[in-house]
C-alpha cells in the first residue's frame, strides 16, 4: 500500500522550515548582543518557538531539530560565558 503525500502539506512544511530558520536568526542577533547572560539565556525564545510550531514536536523533521539545535546553542552561550547574579 502506498500513502500519497499532499503537495500542500509539503510546501506548508517547507513555509514553516524557512520560517523557523529566519525567526532563529533573529532571535540568535537579538540575543548575541547581551554583554552578562542570565541561567535562562534563550529559553523564552526557545518557548516562543516550541509553542508556535508544536506540531512538529514528534516528527523528525527539520523544524523541530533545528528548534533542538537553537536550544543547543543558547546552552552551549551559558556554558562559555559569565552568568549575571539572579535578582531577587
Amino acid at each position: 500500500m502506498q500513502y500519497i503525500v499532499r503537495s500542500d502539506k509539503i510546501m506548508d512544511e517547507q513555509k514553516d522550515i524557512i520560517r523557523v530558520r529566519k525567526l532563529i536568526e533573529l532571535y540568535k542577533g537579538q540575543l548575541q548582543g547581551r554583554r552578562m547572560l542570565c541561567k535562562n539565556f534563550g529559553q523564552s525564545c526557545v518557548t516562543m518557538l516550541e509553542d508556535e510550531f508544536t506540531d512538529y514536536r514528534y516528527g523528525s523533521n527539520l523544524v523541530w531539530s533545528s528548534i533542538r539545535e537553537f536550544d543547543n546553542w543558547c546552552k552551549s552561550a551559558i556554558a562559555g560565558a559569565q552568568i549575571a547574579p539572579s535578582s531577587k
